[in-house]
């Protein structure tokens, strides 16, 4: 997704990729507490790309 884009050197990018959760073997979407969980991780471990779930 960072492809074709310009980002000031200032600035920290992170791809925060979501996918689902598998309960009892049915998907479900995530919460929203999965969801800021990832994203919190990604900016505190500096991760440029980060999945949160599964995607496949």
């Amino acid at each position: 997704m960072r492809n074709g884009l310009t980002i000031p050197e200032d600035v920290r990018y992170h791809q925060v990729q979501l996918g689902y959760q598998v309960v009892k073997g049915q998907r479900r979407w995530l919460t929203h507490e999965e969801i800021a969980g990832g994203v919190i991780e990604a900016i505190q471990e500096k991760k440029p790309h980060h999945l949160v779930g599964n995607v496949t």
